[in-house]
């Protein structure tokens, strides 16, 4: 049972430099509070005179559920003086762990930085908006080692502001706290009674006991890519680290969005159940949108008929809306001619009662913000593993709509911009289950999208592993190696895969072969991809030899991630395994990153074919094995030869065309192109822009073991050149150092 701790209060009045008032109000010290973990909690002026009676019963709960609560009061100008705030504070008292940023903080909106996001790669330069070509990121308050250049404020957001990765800055995220953002989606004055009802609802939640017994998971269409497979593995992962939800007593609901037509309405219902404590979401998105649903194959030729005139009318209205009726009409006679179908086919076209009957078709397979305000969802958590819907500068975002309504919703998961799929979102968040703080669990996420939306102190009770437990353990015995390494003998998987990652990074380079060891012996597929990601960091020998072996893992999700470690490496040494897991893998997604690793590995300027060759297969399957590779072989080789690499030297190129073919080799790091890039970005004959983004591009070839030594001394030299412009210098700085630090996030090379 949870027991109140009285503690006093003294108010501390600071005066800034511009002569506002910062209100930073602390408990007293003694011996007991001294060794409690800080919480600053951050909120802007004007949310301030609405909500201080609700602010204030919410730092009396964070007291009580066993933390130090600081409070600053101001008119933020920039995110700056915030950061400095943070800086300070742990400055002064280590202990602090994390933050609360309540209102109309400043929100940093990072730019080149996308190496540090797990998909996003907009081209900064060429897409005039700043806004959608840079990524909101909190990164920038609670990872402290990381180096920023302001570059201005919105002028359409005041709340934005632009700060661009210094090319001396760490290239890797390592978060000194964690952080989350309790900002309403609405942009009227209601934002302030939203936030009021919030922060009554969330302090009421700290005298509760409710542990974390009953859940849903879902996984949307395209997301898995229609691999069983992937699915079945993804849900066995979940069920190692959430065991309880298992037990008799417990409830868990997975579902698969070709379970039945009328699944948004099971969902929704389902976040209304009072009992549910969390809900996972697997599936695409928008800011104010989860897709669930694609359009089902018909079980008959009826159907079937159906299907195929909505798929029209809803391409020709598409056209129609974007460039005329003109048009609209030239693409209906296009279908008829190409598909040889009547005038029938196209019944209703126009027609607004048509439109409408579609128009609620299509609503009934997505959930919308506009659902969420009707259902006051009740999962205490929920994770939005989708793109764009933690864009929480956005009006009506819907991550912000779930934890602001009158339901018990209190915290989500969520990314500011798009995101790769499947990036395990799930890394340890065994943690929550077993009492941590949600933010304690997120402080291990390392991608600059991926936000705490709502309380990040909210925890779920554990009988046997109190929150307190967390706060000591992770506050005190961070540094203690003798402690972790204690913890690797425990049955609990969630407790080894955390003292991996601590002895990780205590060890450093001298864990190798502990590393090496885990992945060979633990049972759990959880600890052995933390071991493997571990060892993708360090990129030793060892780590290279590992992933011949990781292609064969039991787990599909460690097969599929080391297909694209393999494919990043562009190592030929791997062309067997590759050639065997194409043809044999049981998943599709894991032969699909193995037919796009032969693609980047096997091109070979003198036309040389690779042969595949194994004793323990029959002469037709070799026969067809090879004929894969011959037809992978060719394919990649024309595209890399004879487009990619041509193109370095076409003269008649325009530079948006050169930059669209040297921007490929971020996501398709060709081997062969490391010397054709540093051609690019050393010669005088090509602008400055095209040099950076040649020597952008060489950063992503992190995971290729020859790649420092190709690019290390012209990459040094381009930078130490005075005469050459800034830009240039700087970009060939930072592609050093990406290159000599390693992926932010192995787990998306």
């Amino acid at each position: 049972m949870k027991r109140i701790i009285p503690y006093l209060f003294f108010i501390t009045f600071l005066i800034s430099a511009c002569g506002r008032p910062i209100i930073q109000k602390d408990t007293n010290k003694n011996l007991l509070t001294d060794i409690l973990p800080g919480i600053m909690v951050f909120i802007d002026d004007k949310t301030y005179e609405y909500v201080q009676e609700e602010l204030e019963d919410y730092l009396k709960a964070l007291e009580y559920d066993g933390l130090r609560p600081v409070l600053y009061v101001k008119a933020w100008e920039n995110p700056g003086e915030i950061r400095d705030s943070i800086q300070k504070r742990i400055d002064e008292n280590p202990e602090t762990e994390g933050t609360v940023f309540i209102g109309d903080i400043p929100i940093p909106m990072i730019r080149d930085a996308q190496h540090l996001t797990s998909a996003f790669k907009m081209d900064q330069v060429l897409f005039k908006n700043m806004q959608q070509s840079s990524v909101a990121s909190d990164r920038f308050y609670d990872d402290l080692d990381l180096r920023f250049d302001f570059i201005g404020q919105d002028t359409s957001d005041s709340r934005l502001f632009y700060y661009s990765l210094r090319a001396d800055s760490p290239q890797r995220i390592e978060k000194d706290i964690y952080s989350g953002r309790i900002i309403s989606p609405r942009h009227s004055d209601q934002k302030y009674e939203d936030i009021a009802a919030y922060l009554k609802k969330a302090a009421e939640e700290k005298y509760k006991e409710n542990a974390l017994d009953y859940a849903f998971t879902f996984a949307g269409h395209g997301y898995h890519s229609e691999a069983l497979s992937a699915w079945e593995d993804q849900l066995y992962m979940l069920k190692e680290q959430f065991p309880q939800l298992y037990l008799p007593g417990a409830t868990v609901k997975n579902y698969y969005h070709t379970m039945r037509p009328d699944l948004k309405e099971v969902l929704l219902a389902e976040l209304q159940h009072p009992d549910l404590d969390m809900a996972i979401f697997h599936c695409h998105g928008d800011y104010d949108t989860q897709y669930l649903l694609g359009l089902q194959d018909p079980p008959n030729p009826m159907e079937a008929a159906e299907y195929i005139k909505r798929y029209f009318r809803s391409k020709i209205r598409l056209t129609w809306e974007r460039e005329g009726i003109e048009k609209a009409e030239e693409r209906r006679k296009n279908y008829q001619e190409e598909y040889h179908v009547g005038d029938e086919w196209f019944e209703g076209l126009y027609d607004l009662e048509s439109i409408l009957k579609d128009s609620l078709f299509y609503a009934s397979m997505d959930i919308y913000t506009s659902d969420i305000i009707e259902t006051d969802p009740m999962a205490r958590m929920i994770i939005f593993d989708e793109c764009f819907n933690g864009q929480f500068f956005v009006e009506n975002y819907i991550s912000g709509t779930y934890i602001m309504e009158e339901g018990a919703s209190l915290v989500g998961i969520a990314n500011t911009v798009n995101v790769k799929q499947d990036i395990w979102s799930n890394e340890l968040i065994g943690m929550v289950s077993r009492g941590a703080r949600v933010g304690q669990w997120h402080r291990y996420n390392t991608y600059l999208e991926n936000h705490v939306i709502g309380d990040p102190t909210f925890h779920f009770t554990n009988g046997t592993m109190e929150t307190a437990w967390w706060d000591a353990v992770l506050m005190q015995k961070s540094l203690d190696k003798e402690f972790w390494e204690s913890l690797l003998h425990s049955e609990d998987l969630t407790l080894r895969a955390l003292a991996i990652r601590k002895i990780f990074e205590l060890e450093g380079e001298k864990s190798n072969d502990f590393l090496v060891q885990i992945f060979f012996t633990d049972p759990s597929e959880n600890v052995r991809l933390e071991a493997l990601k571990c060892l993708a960091i360090l990129r030793t020998p060892a780590f290279y030899d590992l992933l011949e072996k990781a292609a064969y893992d039991p787990s599909e999700l460690i097969r599929r991630v080391s297909m694209n470690m393999i494919s990043a490496s562009g190592q030929e040494r791997y062309l067997p395994v590759l050639a065997s897991v194409v043809e044999s893998d049981i998943s599709k997604r894991v032969r699909f990153a193995a037919r796009g690793a032969l693609e980047v590995i096997l091109p070979d300027e003198d036309g040389t074919c690779y042969t595949y060759y194994d004793s323990l297969k029959t002469e037709k399957e070799l026969e067809k094995i090879n004929q894969t590779l011959q037809r992978l072989d060719k394919s990649s080789n024309t595209r890399l030869y004879d487009d990619l690499l041509s193109s370095l030297q076409d003269t008649t190129l325009t530079e948006k065309q050169k930059n669209n073919q040297i921007r490929i080799f971020r996501n398709y790091q060709f081997p062969e192109a490391i010397p054709a890039l540093l051609q690019v970005a050393a010669s005088e004959k090509e602008s400055d822009y095209i040099r950076t983004v040649a020597l952008e591009a060489l950063g992503w070839y992190h995971l290729n073991p020859q790649a420092m030594d190709l690019c290390e001394a012209t990459l040094l030299e381009i930078a130490g050149d005075s005469s050459l412009s800034q830009d240039i210098r700087l970009e060939a700085l930072k592609s050093y150092n990406r290159l000599k630090e390693g992926p932010n996030n192995p787990i998306t090379p």
